[in-house]
C-alpha cells in the first residue's frame, strides 16, 4: 500500500524501479498467463452461476486490485492506492513543466505492465 507508492514516487530512479518490479511480481502472470486474458475470464464464470471456477489467478487478481483500493478493505482514510503512482510514472515520458525528470523507458514500461495487468483484474 502506502509503502510501495512511496517507492514508486521516488526520485531515485532504482527505488522507484524497485518498487514497479515488486508490484510487476505480484501480478504479471495476469499477463503471461493465459488464463488471465479477459476472454478466458469470462470462460470462468459461467451464466448460470454468479460465481467464478477458479482458474489459479485469483490471488494475482486480488493483488492487482489491492493495488488500486489500498492496503485492506475497509475504506479507510489511511488507504494509499499505487495507481496515481503508476499513472506518474507512465505519463512521464518528457519533462513536464516543473522539470521534473523524466523517467526511464524501462520503467515506464514495468508501470505500463503493471497497469495492464491491473486492467485485467477489473
Amino acid at each position: 500500500g502506502a509503502a510501495l507508492a512511496h517507492l514508486l514516487i521516488s526520485s531515485e530512479e532504482s527505488v522507484a524501479e524497485m518498487g514497479c518490479s515488486f508490484a510487476s511480481s505480484l501480478i504479471s502472470p495476469l499477463l503471461t498467463d493465459p488464463r488471465g486474458s479477459g476472454k478466458a475470464l469470462q470462460q470462468c464464470v459461467s451464466p448460470a452461476s454468479s460465481e467464478a471456477k477458479d482458474d489459479g489467478l485469483s490471488s494475482y487478481r486480488k493483488a492487482a486490485l489491492a493495488l488500486v483500493v489500498g492496503e485492506g478493505s475497509g475504506g479507510g482514510q489511511g488507504e494509499v492506492s499505487c495507481l496515481p503512482s503508476l499513472i506518474q510514472i507512465v505519463r512521464s515520458g518528457a519533462e513536464d513543466s516543473w522539470g521534473t525528470k523524466a523517467r526511464s523507458l524501462k520503467l515506464q514500461v514495468v508501470a505500463g505492465e503493471c497497469l495492464a495487468a491491473i486492467a485485467l483484474a477489473v
